[in-house]
Order: C-alpha cells, then sequence, then structure tokens
C-alpha cells in the first residue's frame, strides 16, 4: 500500500470520518461504526473512491441518501481494525480517541499498532504534507473574489473547538509554514455553537506555496478550485 495515500486517507478521515459504537437490536453487545461521508448526486464522489482504494478496498460505499449523500462505512470488527491500523501513525490524538472509545465500548481490545507507545507521528514530509491535502480536501475551502484594484484570495480551513486551538490546525500550519491561525470566534451559523478556529492564508504567496506543496495528492474538485481561484486573482490583477 502506498504509505501517502493512507496519510491522505487519515487526514480525510480526520475531516469527514467518524466512528462510534451503538447498542445492536438483536443480541446485547454493541457493535462499531465507522464510517465517511461526501455530498453528491449523480454519482460517487472521487473522495469516497480514493478512500476506498486506500484502506485497501475495505469497507463498503452506499448511497446517495435523500438524493445528496454517499458515505462510506464498515461495522466489521475485522476491517474495522485493519482501516484503524492503517491510518493511525497519522491520526490525531482526538480522531485515536473517537477510536479508542468505540471499540473499548463494544467490548473489543484495541490492535497491537494502536496500542499505547506505537504511536509516534511519521516525521516524513512528504507523508505530512499527504495527510494536510486529505484534511484539506475534506474541510478546506480557496478563492479569490473582488474587482481590479481591490482583489483578495482566500485559502483556509476551519474547525470547533471547546477550549482551545484544533490540533488539525496547527498540525496545518506547522507542515505548510504559511498563513495564520485564528479564533475563538462566535458563529451566528445555528449549524455550530461552538467557538470557530480557522487557519487561513491571505497573500498570493502564501496561497500559491501552499497549492504548491499540496498539489501532488489534492483531489481533483480541490485542484480545479485553487486553479480557478488563482487564475482569476491574476486575471484581476492585469484588468487594474
Amino acid at each position: 500500500m502506498d504509505e501517502h495515500e493512507i496519510a491522505w486517507a487519515a487526514g480525510f478521515f480526520e475531516a469527514e470520518g467518524t466512528a462510534c459504537s451503538s447498542q445492536r437490536r438483536d443480541r446485547p453487545s454493541r457493535e462499531r461504526n465507522m464510517a465517511v461521508y461526501q455530498g453528491g448526486r449523480a454519482a460517487i464522489p472521487e473522495a469516497l473512491l480514493r478512500f476506498h482504494g486506500a484502506v485497501g478496498g475495505r469497507g463498503n460505499i452506499t448511497g446517495p441518501y435523500r438524493d445528496r449523500l454517499f458515505h462510506w462505512s464498515t461495522k466489521k470488527n475485522a476491517a474495522f481494525d485493519e482501516v484503524m491500523a492503517l491510518m493511525w501513525p497519522w491520526l490525531t490524538e482526538w480522531k485515536r480517541g473517537q477510536l479508542r472509545t468505540a471499540t473499548v465500548t463494544a467490548g473489543r481490545k484495541m490492535p497491537p499498532a494502536c496500542a499505547d507507545g506505537a504511536d509516534a507521528p511519521p516525521t516524513l514530509r512528504s507523508t505530512q504534507l499527504a495527510w494536510v491535502a486529505g484534511f484539506f480536501d475534506g474541510e478546506g475551502y480557496i478563492g479569490a473574489s473582488g474587482a481590479p484594484g481591490r482583489r483578495t484570495i482566500e485559502m483556509s480551513i476551519g474547525q470547533a473547538s471547546t477550549d482551545t486551538v484544533p490540533v488539525t490546525l496547527a498540525r496545518v500550519a506547522a507542515v505548510l509554514g504559511v498563513g495564520n491561525l485564528r479564533g475563538p470566534r462566535t458563529m451566528a451559523n445555528a449549524w455550530s455553537k461552538l467557538p470557530q478556529y480557522v487557519w487561513r492564508a491571505n497573500a498570493f504567496g502564501d496561497v500559491q506555496f501552499a497549492v504548491a506543496m499540496l498539489w501532488r495528492w489534492l483531489g481533483p474538485v480541490k485542484r480545479a478550485q485553487a486553479r480557478e481561484a488563482l487564475l482569476r486573482y491574476q486575471a484581476l490583477g492585469r484588468a487594474a
């Protein structure tokens, strides 16, 4: 398996994935469920197909639900453990805790690869960038707007937190080395009542650098958005 694709999958799971345990109706035991969600209508989102391939074809993709949502998921214990072990080295402690809680509450043991002391994060820069690309594919925004002489460009990732800067955003900032961390900010939107933090790059040079660093591992949707934003920003400059 390609460790860069696994690192990408871990970043994508960090952004869009969830794990829990629930009571089974037909027996007293609890079962675990691991899932990754993506919006889509006509076809399975490329990101879900890529995730499915990155974890060795484990799990299944189903949907669309209500004509707008697909998801990859697995409830099989073997697949759950194997996918968890594959992604473990690149996951943050917050997401590891979610997987650990799902496993313990279901009465299962953690795989040896996920035991305490086996969790040193990889230091290879290329896999760190692949993780950031996966996280950005799931949660990132990039766009340019304005008019000639008053143009702006932004590349950002937002996250909610109850106490401090999310470790995911701190990792993005550390790996890319550009942009700033901001927050907390209380949002008026009903979808999130938690304080919001954001990693954001507003300078054209910083955005261009970050895109170049992530390009190899970004999915086609974010590549298209990045290309459009950079070209639009440059076009607004020429029209000034």
